[in-house]
């Protein structure tokens, strides 16, 4: 597989000519280094979807939800689905609550929510890719907006209940006043009428969000039903200003088993000048193999336990570059990443090179030639 950078490669033409010119000095491309951003840490949004088992739109926007939740990942993005509706099988009397709060009566379905605020409501033939589309956008205007505050979770089940362990730090001034703090137990690959649906909420708990005593910690409890699989389930924890405004953070966990990855080729702190093959293996439940550079969207690499990817330096800016690499589930969990930072020099087209070299021997041949004439005629005229 190639690795292809968002931004466009410059050209090297110039370099080449000077370097082929010239018997001293050096030329280095030097990419620019990110500072982290000191206003607060890096946010992962909340997309709240409104839906309904009979809802003829909303099977677009679960779909493009879903889609979603891959490419961002769940550092970036944690999702939810209320079922709202008494005739869902689906519905609780907490998720009814939520779809009200946000004023679902006078919206209709699917809606939509992201970060609290950011409201997208149902629409004239709706697409999944109309969907996809509206709520990515979104979704990236807030992750340029830093958090104040950092949720660290773990989850730990035993005999039918689960603790979801908490720990709320505050890393830069927070503006808003968050009230609450909102537990929601969602379950993934719930089949019903031959669909499959994920991040259906379960069961939520409500907490007071206390900034006066922060950082602290804070466990919750869920009975888990004896009909639901624990292994498909995870829970999503987010702070909020009261019941339908902005959500300043959340955070995610899955209670099954991660998978597992690991690559065997080191490439860590190590220069790259031709494409490299990197390979590697993984275990337990896996489905693909994902790996990202910088901040591109997460490509899937070849085979699953013994995978491989091609990393090709042309396809990158000259300069340093952070790898990641994790497994992913049909049950949609993830394993932890395994990350490098390696530095590229791309070669130049090999074409492109060998047209240079062919011009710069013709110029040298011609010129040679000229004085060459010259300096006969000059004996000439001795």
């Amino acid at each position: 597989m190639m690795m292809k950078d968002a931004k466009c490669r410059p050209r090297r033409t110039a370099a080449v000519i000077l370097i082929l010119f010239m018997s001293m000095g050096t030329l280095t491309a030097i990419s620019p280094t990110s500072e982290a951003d000191e206003t607060g840490a890096a946010r992962t949004v909340m997309l709240e979807l409104i839906t309904a088992t009979w809802c003829l739109g909303c099977p677009y926007a679960d779909e493009a939800a879903d889609m979603l939740s891959v490419d961002f990942g769940p550092e970036r993005l944690s999702v939810l689905q209320y079922h709202i509706s008494r005739l869902d099988p689906f519905n609780t009397t907490e998720t009814y609550i939520r779809g009200e709060a946000y004023n679902r009566g006078e919206t209709g379905l699917p809606a939509a929510w992201i970060d609290g605020t950011e409201g997208v409501h149902s629409v004239q033939n709706p697409t999944t890719d109309f969907f996809y589309g509206l709520f990515e956008n979104k979704i990236n205007d807030r992750l340029n907006d830093p958090s104040p505050i950092e949720i660290f979770l773990s989850l730990t089940e035993l005999s039918g209940n689960l603790t979801v362990s908490a720990s709320f730090q505050e890393v830069a001034s927070i503006a808003l006043n968050p009230t609450v703090t909102r537990y929601a137990l969602y379950e993934n690959s719930v089949v019903h009428d031959s669909k499959v649906y994920n991040y259906v909420v379960r069961d939520i708990e409500e907490r007071v969000f206390d900034e006066t005593n922060l950082p602290y910690n804070e466990d919750v409890w869920f009975q888990l039903d004896g009909g639901w699989d624990s292994s498909n389930m995870g829970v999503v924890v987010f702070v909020q200003v009261g019941d339908n405004a902005d959500i300043i953070q959340s955070a995610n966990a899955v209670i099954g088993p991660k998978p597992t990855v690991a690559v065997t080729t080191d490439i860590d702190g190590e220069e790259i000048t031709s494409t490299t093959r990197i390979e590697g293996t993984a275990s337990g439940n896996v489905d693909t193999i994902e790996i990202r550079i910088d901040d591109q969207l997460y490509e899937t690499a070849e085979g699953r336990y013994s995978w491989y990817f091609d990393l090709d330096p042309n396809q990158l800016a000259d300069g340093n570059h952070d790898l990641e690499v994790r497994a992913y589930s049909d049950s949609i969990v993830y394993s932890d990443s395994v990350e490098m930072t390696f530095s590229s020099i791309g070669q130049t087209d090999d074409l492109v090179l060998y047209l240079l070299i062919i011009i710069i021997i013709v110029v040298v041949v011609i010129v040679a030639a000229v004085a060459a004439k010259r300096s006969k005629g000059k004996e000439r005229e001795e």
